[in-house]
């Protein structure tokens, strides 16, 4: 079988998940001993360059780096990709972030991060969600299948496009614990320079609507409140998102604004400190894809309080506590038990350490190779 990827997201300068997610899935692919009997062929517009000729040096010979010249700046996928997939006889078309272009006639497997945009269109321009809502529509017209990264993903694709269950393959997301190691040796002193009490509530993830920043702000005050105004602060890191303005002026107007800190993006070393002296990680979102936070902070041993729902329940199931991320009590009285409840702490601690080892991208690969191969049978 001779496999094509769109790769063009290898070549962004700056990588976030799906460039990541991208990176990790074929650096697992190419080491199955089923993908070794297949010709993978990863294609990139040209006057991106090279890319890193290093790890691309890492891949066995049955894979080929193709850069495709293409003389206009815009569509490169539409035009210049299914003329190289015809000239080199692709038998199957991966699409691990993008979208399947109009011309190519042959099979073809997409993956759907998630459907956010079905869910918060104030987040989204009317070009992007009507671009958004064309990739997965155009797909399936062409017939193609999906992976998807979890059950809820694949519930919303027949949920708002009735696509029918045995066309979605589901591969949930690899996780590497190491960069997130329960190191403390930078703690006190990243603690210091940003301001930071011992005890802390700690939130990662864009500050904006859909992660539910606002009913965190709202359950702290409740807890402080409930707990005679203990010494717990209120961390966020992330950026800027979509309702930032409305968040901050929250809680700027709150009683315990001092205790409620903005700390936007920081470099890796700090936010792993961060990670792991955290009292309790919040992850009450509202709506995510995968939901790689929740592991991050299991894999350091900090207890987890997520959603109830959708993926968040589906990847922490009885590895934290699940609450109405809608109820702010529910969410205060999460807080304060796992704040001063250790045995409560312990038992999520010790749950926690049999669920986020699952997630690897080895597990990753092998299903998404089963679902190449699947698909041409």
């Amino acid at each position: 079988m001779r496999i094509g990827i769109n790769g063009t997201c290898l070549w962004h300068e700056t990588k976030t998940g799906v460039e990541w997610y991208v990176v990790s899935l074929l650096e697992n692919l190419k080491n199955l001993p089923a993908s070794h009997e297949h010709q993978f062929f990863v294609y990139y517009p040209a006057r991106l360059g090279q890319g890193d000729l290093e790890w691309q040096k890492t891949f066995p010979a049955n894979w080929h780096f193709v850069g495709i010249s293409w003389w206009l700046k815009y569509l490169w996928t539409q035009l210049a990709l299914p003329r190289q997939l015809k000239k080199d006889q692709i038998d199957l078309l991966f699409v691990p972030a993008h979208v399947i272009p109009a011309l190519y006639r042959g099979k073809a497997v997409m993956t759907v991060h998630d459907l956010a945009f079905k869910y918060f269109t104030n987040a989204y321009s009317a070009k992007e969600l009507k671009y958004q809502d064309w990739a997965v529509k155009s797909a399936i017209k062409k017939g193609a299948d999906f992976l998807v990264p979890s059950e809820t993903t694949k519930n919303d694709l027949i949920k708002f496009y009735q696509l029918a269950p045995e066309r979605i393959h589901l591969a949930y997301h690899g996780f590497k614990a190491q960069p997130f190691v329960a190191d403390l040796s930078q703690w006190a002193e990243t603690r210091k320079k940003h301001g930071i009490a011992e005890k802390y509530f700690l939130t990662v993830g864009r500050v904006e609507n859909k992660k539910n920043n606002l009913n965190m702000i709202r359950a702290f005050e409740v807890f402080k409140k409930q707990s005679g105004g203990e010494n717990y602060q209120l961390l966020f890191i992330g950026k800027p998102g979509f309702g930032f303005e409305r968040i901050k002026e929250a809680a700027d107007k709150s009683l315990y604004k001092a205790d409620i800190k903005f700390l936007g993006y920081l470099p890796t070393m700090e936010l792993n400190s961060l990670m792991a002296g955290a009292r309790v990680f919040l992850f009450p979102s509202l709506y995510e894809g995968f939901g790689f936070p929740i592991l991050e902070a299991m894999s350091v041993g900090v207890p987890v309080i997520t959603s109830n729902y959708g993926v968040m329940a589906e990847i922490a199931r009885d590895g934290a506590l699940l609450v109405d991320p809608s109820d702010v009590l529910e969410m205060a009285n999460a807080m304060k038990n796992l704040a001063f409840d250790e045995a409560l702490r312990q038992k999520l601690i010790s749950q926690s350490k049999l669920i986020y080892p699952q997630y690897t991208w080895q597990n990753s690969a092998e299903k998404t190779m089963a679902a190449f191969l699947k698909i041409m049978s």
